[in-house]
């Protein structure tokens, strides 16, 4: 992933490589991998960025940008 992501790298393919993070290779700082609850949680929070981004307009200033 690169550390300059920009909105227009987000898409279902992107997304669905980070739920694959989350559930196969996420540890904790002990080098364990997550819980269940844990997986669930930190992919909920991903989506609710998300969301809040579109909500806030931020996914429309890119989309924005591409059409100009």
């Amino acid at each position: 992933m690169s550390p300059t992501l920009t909105f227009e790298e987000v898409d279902e393919v992107f997304v669905k490589r980070v739920r694959k993070y989350f559930v196969i290779e996420a540890k904790t700082k002990s080098e364990t991998l997550l819980s269940e609850n844990s997986k669930y949680s930190y992919f909920n929070k991903f989506k609710a960025a998300l969301r809040a981004a579109f909500d806030e307009g931020l996914w429309l200033v890119v989309m924005k940008n591409l059409i100009i």
